[in-house]
């Protein structure tokens, strides 16, 4: 079996991905538009730069896992590259019939296992030299990544490969400002602060709750905080910041209250929420 350049293998891939989505496949089966996974794959430049990664990183013979597989784009990446197995995890059923399909197109169906379940609670055989976990929302809101992780370590090899190996997130600070009888909401200081830094490889703490100042450069009245968050893989290479998931998101402030702010104040904000959850919480600290 031949390698297949990055750009073929999406090709493939896409082509099948097209068919699981028609009206001729069964509905119980069908891999629908709305779904996270395709709406990933979708996002070519996003997905190609991971394949890139992948097939730039992949040890030969490694054993891999794809945890939130989603269409298998990452881990068919891995198997392309010169993995040697592959675990194949993913919570929705909906994909069991198209990840079967795809290993056998491919000529990996000898070489990867497809396993429909949570994978913070998966237990992989064999010990793993590669984990792919794209379980990516920025702040790592959302998406559980991060108790992903906190689990498979436990099975990896010391030399072990993360897909990411950090997540790197920024805030703003916005508010709103008058001119000319006008108000707009708009940037208040011109540089993104640091909140969060994880390393996956260590990572023990389950949510962020710290304190962030910002120099303002624009005066007006702070109502949010606008986050993106980066992610650095193998070998240093960067993705995230406005791509399909990793688009900015918005912190609303609480107990504002009125409280206007001049140029070159310094302005401090807690922020605290927990990994994987949707709720997020942000106030000026007094």
């Amino acid at each position: 079996m031949g390698k297949h350049s990055v750009e073929e293998l999406y090709d493939i891939v896409s082509d099948l991905v097209k068919w699981a989505s028609s009206s001729s496949v069964p509905y119980s089966q069908r891999l629908e538009e709305h779904l996270v996974g395709v709406a990933c794959f979708r996002d070519k430049p996003r997905t190609l730069s991971l394949m890139e990664i992948i097939d730039k990183t992949t040890p030969e013979g490694a054993v891999g896992i794809d945890a939130g597989a989603g269409t298998g784009i990452l881990g068919w990446s891995f198997l392309n590259a010169g993995g040697g197995y592959l675990y194949l995890v993913e919570s929705m059923g909906v994909y069991r019939k198209f990840l079967e399909r795809v290993a056998k197109e491919l000529g990996f169906e000898d070489m990867v296992e497809v396993h429909i379940v949570n994978a913070a609670k998966f237990k992989p055989a064999k010990r793993l030299d590669y984990i792919v976990a794209e379980l990516v929302i920025t702040g790592l809101l959302n998406e559980p990544l991060v108790e992903v992780i906190k689990h498979l370590r436990q099975y990896a090899n010391p030399e072990c490969r993360f897909l990411p190996e950090k997540a790197v997130s920024k805030v703003e600070l916005w508010g709103r400002v008058e001119h000319e009888g006008k108000q707009a909401i708009i940037p208040l200081s011109s540089d993104g602060v640091v909140y969060d830094e994880v390393e996956v490889r260590s990572i023990e703490r389950d949510g962020v709750d710290t304190v962030v100042e910002f120099e303002v450069d624009t005066a007006g009245l702070p109502n949010k905080l606008v986050a993106t968050t980066e992610l650095i893989h193998p070998g240093g290479y960067k993705t995230g910041m406005f791509d399909t998931l990793c688009t900015p998101m918005t912190m609303y402030l609480d107990s504002v209250r009125g409280r206007r702010v001049r140029e070159g104040d310094r302005v401090k904000v807690r922020i605290n929420y927990k990994y994987g959850e949707t709720k997020t919480w942000a106030s000026l600290v007094e």
